[in-house]
């Protein structure tokens, strides 16, 4: 097959891992297929008007997944008439059994003796009876006010899903089309970039710092006129960073002059951050999507995130979902509202966001002291600088204790320097694991 080579079909990428995926695609759509030929280095390094060093990283990634191969002075052809990625990153964060000895740090999730006790819940649910209304509606009665009150955002809507990355999954698929752009934070939770991934979409990651996102790299990302922005605005998974409101009003300076760019927020931490509730819906209500999540303060197995955006986007959100889960389950949505009107678990949430905190703070410090800086400042996890992530992992696997690596949380997995530990399950500090962090600080 004959393909006539131009710039416009890599939608001016730039770098090596967009001018990567932009192939991988065309050969998935097959406008690639078996024994095609590429455009050599120089080639095409002129035609996008990069460096050939770049598209020789874009070549030598594609060759390391059996894509494409190189054959000197024949030229570089296709080898695979499919592209089949690579694990996903979401299951590289922790190893497929850990034994139940072991001090697991690396699942990100809650301390489940934290979190409320649902048997009131279940309780008082037996005894009454559905109402059958779920047909026609998106959210029961009895959480829309809870939720309502929570978010006072009356200019919105609201609706529920079965969880934050169920909501940024859909939005995406009702967004965006196979090779628009997408502005992500760098580290980020692997799911989010493996959704990307997912939906044939081309990252455009941004950096972070100790107050979230930062301006000037996304300011530089959105000249690229990507399709959406997906911002974690508190509890930043992996860093564990939260926006300010200094930062916010940053950010919302740059992101004023991109009025084509959707505004995907993932409040996944919710209730138990210590940093209040900010959002970019304030500033952009027609085209900001806010997802809060109560999967860390009421229970992973609830399944429930809630979703607030301007009408039209919701209302196509339901639509879709009829032809698939067609509604969140009415009984979890009951059990969640009872907990957020519940005194007594109100009361279990307050403690377990400010025990969090304390046990996120006494980590910080511990380390502190042996010489390690950690810009961790909100939720559950804290995200360590280290100078071998192989060489603390396998030690600290000696002493029964899992860490996630860092590399799982970056676009080019290449990235070694950091872990992420799950400070919620840190009631008490276990020497190993300081002895360990010092030793490959």
């Amino acid at each position: 097959m004959t393909v006539n080579w131009s710039a416009a079909m890599f939608n001016s990428s730039t770098n090596a891992i967009d001018i990567a995926k932009t192939i991988e695609l065309l050969i998935d759509e097959k406008q690639l297929n078996y024994g095609d030929k590429l455009p050599s280095i120089r080639t095409l390094a002129k035609l996008l008007g990069v460096s050939p060093s770049t598209t020789a990283s874009s070549y030598a990634r594609l060759e390391r997944t059996g894509a494409i191969t190189s054959s000197g002075r024949n030229g570089t052809k296709v080898t695979k008439s499919e592209i089949r990625h690579p694990r996903a990153r979401v299951f590289q964060m922790s190893p497929n059994q850990v034994d139940t000895r072991a001090l697991d740090l690396s699942t990100g999730f809650p301390d489940p003796l934290l979190l409320p006790n649902p048997s009131n819940a279940l309780s008082s649910l037996l005894l009454e009876t559905s109402d059958h209304k779920f047909l026609n509606r998106s959210v029961c009665d009895e959480l829309r006010e809870p939720l309502e009150k929570l978010f006072q955002d009356p200019s919105r809507h609201l609706t529920v899903v079965n969880g934050s990355l169920d909501a940024i999954d859909r939005t995406l698929a009702l967004y965006c089309q196979p090779k628009d752009k997408v502005i992500v934070e760098e580290p980020n939770f692997p799911a989010i970039l493996d959704l990307i991934d997912a939906h044939k979409l081309i990252p455009i990651p941004v950096e972070m710092d100790e107050f979230g996102i930062d301006p000037d790299s996304t300011r530089k990302a959105l000249q690229q006129k990507p399709q959406a922005i997906i911002i974690q605005p508190r509890a930043q998974n992996p860093s564990g960073a939260s926006i300010t409101h200094q930062r916010l009003l940053d950010i919302a300076g740059v992101l004023e002059k991109h009025p084509e760019t959707l505004i995907i927020e993932d409040d996944h931490s919710g209730l138990v951050c210590l940093q209040e509730r900010i959002t970019l819906g304030n500033y952009f209500p027609d085209r900001t999507i806010t997802i809060f999540g109560f999967s860390k303060s009421h229970g992973p197995d609830l399944r429930i995130s809630a979703v607030i955006g301007p009408k039209e986007l919701i209302s196509k959100l339901d639509a879709r979902r009829r032809l698939g889960p067609s509604w969140t389950s009415e009984l979890l949505q009951r059990i969640l509202a009872y907990f957020l009107v519940d005194p007594t678990s109100i009361k279990t949430v307050d403690f377990a966001r400010t025990e969090y905190q304390r046990r996120l703070h006494d980590f910080i410090n511990a380390t502190k002291q042996a010489g390690i800086h950690i810009n961790s400042t909100d939720g559950l996890n804290a995200w360590v600088p280290t100078s071998s992530n192989t060489g603390l992992i396998t030690e600290l696997a000696r002493n029964s204790i899992v860490v996630a690596p860092g590399n799982a949380f970056y676009l080019d997995s290449a990235h070694m320097g950091f872990v992420r530990i799950t400070t919620a399950s840190l009631d008490q500090l276990p020497e190993q694991l300081l002895d360990s962090l010092s030793h490959w600080s």
